[in-house]
């Protein structure tokens, strides 16, 4: 018989969410995405997308939410007397670790759905007192840029959903901050590494390897079990562990991450990583930038980036003659997530519908 699920598309858990039973679809209201023709009969469903922008389901159980969340609560700890400011939707698995965490701890949830603005966003954690919260690389450049002091209430603050560049951090830590860079995904509840001793330093709920190819591989209990693939429900790993696409160096428990496989082109027969050309973008300019790449006749790919001309010429004076830009695009075009991260496939059909017309 096939599950009649619980649909969740606001900013509050029902009562007793974790002491319910049977199927919880947690959903964006202003992008709903379609459900899977099959439906588990329990289970907690979260859509993801990635840096493709094909939307995905993937099912985890309140058990997998709750492994993530004892295992950050090890790690700051976060106890009853804790107050989380959440800022990230419900429907974002790191929302939902907020509220896994605080249910476990006792610790109390102040939940905000105002629009991002950073002198509004201080003026809550004031209100409420809030002692932790976690944020995304842009807002914390956004709090930088208003030369904004965090409320004295505020101990930590975990950053993540992109890489945090280490003149930003600087910068927020010069004004007070206390950011920690995080590191997670959807297939892992939340967090896999997190700041400690000034290292990304894996939870101790993970296990992690490297494969041939450089790229994370992980195992743990906080998992996922399912993922709709192919139009079916396929388990998310054959033996345990799940392979990521992120590319890292790992140094016994400690993870340097490098960038993406799927951001890798070829140019000229050289290989380019359009993570990396990003980072010394992102380091110029002092702000995000996005690098793309379309597929050409004779360069087997040709770059573009969200730069202005004078960036442009000062990155050519350093660059290798294979990570040349063929040009810039506009910031205005770029995809976002509900999130605001930057979503590489989309744009880069856009940025090629914008040449074409430009």
């Amino acid at each position: 018989m096939e599950a009649t699920p619980v649909i969740i598309n606001g900013n509050l858990l029902p009562p007793h969410f974790w002491e319910m039973d049977g199927l919880v679809v947690m959903q964006n209201p202003r992008a709903p995405q379609p459900l899977p023709s099959v439906l588990p009969a329990e289970g907690i469903l979260f859509a993801t997308s990635g840096s493709s922008g094909q939307p995905k389901w993937l099912r985890h159980t309140r058990a997998t939410l709750l492994a993530s969340a004892a295992a950050v609560n090890q790690r700051f700890p976060a106890t009853a007397q804790d107050i989380w400011l959440r800022a990230l939707p419900l429907f974002h698995v790191g929302g939902m670790g907020i509220e896994a965490r605080a249910h476990l701890s006792g610790s109390k949830v102040v939940a905000t759905t105002a629009a991002w603005e950073p002198s509004s966003f201080c003026e809550v954690i004031n209100e409420a007192r809030a002692t932790l919260c976690s944020l995304v690389p842009t807002q914390v450049f956004d709090l930088v840029a208003h030369s904004l002091r965090p409320p004295s209430s505020l101990r930590s603050v975990i950053v993540g959903g992109g890489k945090l560049r280490p003149e930003l951090k600087a910068q927020a830590l010069a004004l007070g901050w206390s950011v920690l860079e995080s590191y997670g995904l959807t297939e892992a509840g939340s967090q896999v590494a997190t700041e400690l001793q000034g290292k990304l330093t894996l939870l101790d709920c993970w296990q992690a390897r490297v494969n041939a190819v450089s790229c994370l591989e992980i195992n743990g209990p906080a998992l996922a079990l399912e993922r709709w693939q192919d139009q079916r429900w396929q388990p998310l790993t054959d033996d345990g562990w799940f392979t990521t696409t992120d590319i890292v160096r790992l140094d016994g428990r400690n993870i340097q991450w490098l960038g993406r496989a799927d951001s890798v082109v070829k140019v000229l027969g050289e290989l380019v990583n359009l993570d990396q050309v990003e980072q010394t973008l992102s380091t110029m300019t002092q702000q995000e930038v996005v690098v793309i790449a379309l597929p050409d006749a004779r360069n087997a790919h040709r770059l573009y980036a969200s730069v202005s001309p004078p960036i442009l010429e000062a990155y050519h004076q350093t660059c290798p003659p294979f990570a040349r830009l063929s040009g810039i695009f506009p910031p205005a075009i770029i995809v976002r997530s509900a999130l605001n991260k930057p979503q590489r496939e989309p744009t880069q059909h856009a940025v090629g519908a914008w040449l074409t017309n430009a």
